[in-house]
């Protein structure tokens, strides 16, 4: 990166740090990938709403390997750069989320400051779907974060003025 001090806040949804993949979510990604029509009360209507996945062969799904790699990739070297981290992050986390393992968030908690880091813990959202209300809250603390790290760069000082932990 050319200027990361003109970075003044991060903001980080459902980010990999780590993975578990749940059964549920090779089960939704099956249904996506080779079923002709999913109802939208199924979990995995929110997967092919939120994905570009279509239904494919195997060998398709296969042409996918390289991106994983390069996921895996990301994910260490993000985990590595966390330390250096010293300006306002907002991390939200989806607590059903059937990808994104629970210690990508102790990574967090683990590597940033707490003077820094502000944790959105989603209690009934999953990686691909959020409860309107909660998509709501979302918006607001999304909205909230952004002024008091414009405030936090003018300074360069102190801490964020917000709790480190807020669940839905």
């Amino acid at each position: 990166m050319e200027s990361p001090e003109q970075i003044i806040g991060i903001v980080a949804i459902d980010t990999p740090l780590y993975v578990r993949v749940k059964g549920r979510a090779l089960r939704n990604n099956l249904k996506v990938g080779f079923c002709k029509e999913i109802p939208e009360s199924d979990p995995a209507h929110a997967l092919l709403e939120a994905s570009s996945v279509a239904p494919c062969s195997i060998l398709t799904y296969l042409s996918w390997a390289p991106r994983m790699i390069d996921l895996f990739c990301l994910m260490k070297k993000t985990r590595e750069v966390l330390p250096q981290v010293s300006i306002p992050t907002l991390v939200f986390h989806a607590d059903e989320d059937e990808l994104v393992s629970a210690s990508s968030v102790k990574c967090f908690e683990r590597t940033i400051p707490e003077k820094y880091l502000q944790l959105v813990r989603l209690k009934e959202s999953t990686h691909f779907f959020m409860e309107m209300w909660t998509g709501i809250c979302f918006i607001i603390l999304l909205a909230t974060f952004y002024n008091p790290v414009r405030s936090f760069a003018k300074t360069s000082t102190g801490s964020l003025p917000v709790t480190n932990l807020i669940s839905f």
